[in-house]
């Protein structure tokens, strides 16, 4: 009996040792997992229809598109980091601020403009402003004042103010110019230009041009009728557009922008920015 349970125990290792022999030579497993289902994963794969390729296909060149844009973004963050001025990016109508050299110096640009300052300053600065663009709103509420107060009227800096319309943004851009320029026609110009700025929202969301000849009635010193045939005339938009495409000529493509001498500085740049700008046309 005790010889009988030895030999099989002798048989059930034997057996075991098989068992272990076969799968280390690749043979099936007890359960038949990998040798088994991976040739019928394969037939499975062979028997796919074009259709589920064809999408396949498509599905890996969006993904291979997608690491291209990645790829070729992060290479514009860094050449652009690696740039001689920084950027800061806040709207269509500001796209960065920074110095670099222009091709026009910034008397070439001087015509029969508004100004403030002294004539005959020795650093002229030519500003291309929209009206209605809440940018060119915050630099002159912002900054403005203290490079007025600073440079203006020290009689160092004679500040020329020129037109640059938005009116793909905004259908009444062009009318808004137009209005200043009418409002210049009687000397109101600072006036109008202020409450323009401080009326902007409303003015900017309207479709009616009535809105600026409204405004116009809320400047003491305003002969209504004057500015209304001024206004309706349109006399002034040719000048307005002129100074548009005199801008687009020299490189101006959003707003603010300004010409200090010969260096241009773009978009709601500070006051340290136009001083260091201005202090450098004045030595030379």
């Amino acid at each position: 009996m005790a010889g009988q349970r030895h030999q099989a125990r002798q048989h059930a290792g034997q057996e075991r040792r098989v068992r272990v022999s076969r799968e280390r030579r690749g043979g099936s497993s007890p359960k038949g997992r990998s040798s088994v289902k991976a040739p019928v994963q394969n037939e499975k794969r062979a028997r796919k229809s074009p259709r589920a390729e064809d999408a396949e296909r498509r599905e890996e060149r969006k993904e291979n598109l997608v690491a291209l844009a990645i790829f070729f973004g992060i290479l514009i963050v860094i050449g652009f980091l690696g740039t001689k001025g920084f950027g800061v990016f806040k709207g269509a109508e500001e796209a960065r601020v920074d110095v670099q050299e222009p091709v026009v110096l910034a008397r070439q640009l001087v015509n029969d403009d508004f100004f403030w300052g002294e004539a005959n300053a020795s650093v002229v600065v030519v500003e291309f402003c929209d009206v209605l663009s809440p940018y060119c709103k915050a630099f002159h509420e912002r900054e403005f004042p203290r490079l007025k107060e600073e440079f203006i009227d020290s009689g160092v800096v004679r500040w020329v103010f020129r037109d640059f319309p938005l009116q793909e943004l905004r259908p009444l851009a062009v009318e808004a110019s137009s209005a200043l320029e009418c409002a210049r026609e009687q000397g109101l110009f600072e006036q109008y230009l202020a409450l323009l700025f401080a009326k902007q929202k409303e003015a900017s969301s309207s479709r009616d041009a009535a809105v600026f000849f409204r405004l116009a009635r809320e400047i003491d010193g305003m002969d209504g009728e004057l500015f209304d045939e001024c206004l309706s005339s349109r006399k002034l938009e040719r000048e307005v557009l002129f100074d548009r495409s005199e801008g687009l000529r020299f490189g101006v493509q959003v707003v603010p922008f300004f010409f200090v001498h010969n260096e241009t500085i773009l978009g709601e740049a500070s006051f340290a920015v136009f001083s260091d700008a201005i202090n450098r046309a004045k030595d030379r």
